[in-house]
């Protein structure tokens, strides 16, 4: 009698943990998600991106970071850019005043969106 008493306590235990799992868990919103249709770099110049959002929200750029051959890392502009689920956009990322990209170098960059949703990609500066 006792086995089955505990048995049977076992069971409403893990079936009211579920519920009470299942009913409060947050659902979370859709997200941006971005993918690099192509990059390209200049000598001395910008990096020009077409960026994809395959996600189902609008990816509202934010920030963008290039770290340079010697591992430093500069805060690059970008001005404002959404981009629409589905849509490619064209993006200017503009290193700082006195960070000049060098010709036979890979610059590792990264994009960040307002919702957390982010982009890295390589790309080789050219004459």
């Amino acid at each position: 009698m006792i086995i089955v008493a505990v048995t049977a306590g076992l069971a409403v235990y893990a079936y009211v943990n579920n519920f009470v799992g299942m009913s409060t868990r947050a659902t979370e919103a859709p997200k941006s998600q971005l993918r690099l249709d192509v990059a390209d770099a200049t000598d001395g110049g910008d990096i020009v991106a077409w960026i994809r959002n395959v996600g189902g929200a609008v990816a509202e750029l934010q920030q963008a970071y290039i770290v340079l051959p010697n591992g430093g890392v500069v805060e690059a502009t970008m001005g404002s850019v959404s981009i629409n689920p589905q849509e490619v956009k064209q993006v200017t990322i503009t290193p700082p005043a006195g960070t000049n990209l060098q010709s036979g170098y890979v610059y590792n960059v990264r994009v960040i969106c307002t919702d957390g949703s982010e982009l890295v990609f390589n790309v080789r500066a050219h004459a």
